[in-house]
């Protein structure tokens, strides 16, 4: 470094070479402030410090009395659930899943409904987010009951059904996931459950279902009821199950 400067003092000869040199040193400095920089950062300056911690108690600090400082753990539950309802509306849409319908419905489980007498009705309750909007459990009880007579199936209530061999009912559950962008997610289960035996001990007698359906489908959360539809299409299949199991 000694020796470039010997050799720019030596070429001062002209204005021009004057200006060149100056544009050197400037060169000079900035090269080995860099330098400097590199070796050691420069420490944060008292009113720098003070900035930053002001910043810290600001964000720390509610603006008002009212309002609560969002914590990570609520923002990681709120990223969580819409990335959830994102993928499980992706899935739908990709597998094309709108409405499928699977289950449990084969010839050996249609055997455990052979010589039933009627059942009894039990519907999951439902979050009252969804019963506001059309979709309340009282009202998939009512239409399920109703479809079940009308397609000739007794509906066991009260002590009749306490007093059926095996006190059979019908269990209906409707899950529900709302997407951010107006969607809702469905999943609509319907089974047969009823009291069975274990073959190596038949001292022990336990719920289990023994035939099921279910389908999943996505729909608009302003037109939530049509899941109503969605419901009593599996009700349907059961009925169907049922009837060629019980000929009359």
């Amino acid at each position: 470094m000694q020796g470039r400067k010997q050799i720019w003092i030596s070429l001062r000869t002209t204005d021009l070479d004057t200006a060149k040199l100056r544009s050197l040193e400037v060169g000079q400095r900035v090269e080995t402030s860099f330098r400097t920089s590199a070796v050691a950062p420069p420490r944060s300056r008292p009113a720098t410090r003070k900035r930053a911690a002001s910043h810290i108690r600001f964000m720390s600090t509610p603006a008002h009395p009212s309002t609560k400082p969002i914590t990570v753990a609520s923002s990681w539950k709120q990223t969580t659930r819409r990335r959830l309802c994102s993928f499980l509306f992706a899935l739908l849409c990709g597998c094309a899943l709108h409405g499928q319908v699977f289950g449990d419905d084969s010839e050996f489980t249609r055997r455990s409904l052979v010589g039933l007498h009627g059942v009894a009705v039990v519907v999951e309750p439902i979050e009252p987010e969804f019963e506001q909007a059309g979709l309340a459990a009282s009202t998939l009880a009512t239409d399920v009951e109703l479809r079940l007579r009308q397609l000739g199936i007794h509906v066991l209530f009260g002590a009749e059904r306490g007093n059926t061999p095996g006190q059979p009912y019908l269990y209906v559950n409707v899950n529900l996931l709302r997407d951010p962008v107006g969607l809702v997610v469905y999943s609509a289960r319907v089974e047969l459950s009823q009291r069975t035996r274990l073959v190596r001990d038949t001292k022990i007698d336990i719920w289990a279902p023994t035939w099921s359906t279910a389908s999943v489908g996505t729909v608009g959360f302003s037109r939530l009821s049509e899941v109503r539809g969605a419901v009593r299409d599996l009700v349907d299949r059961f009925a169907n199950a049922y009837l060629a199991e019980n000929p009359k």
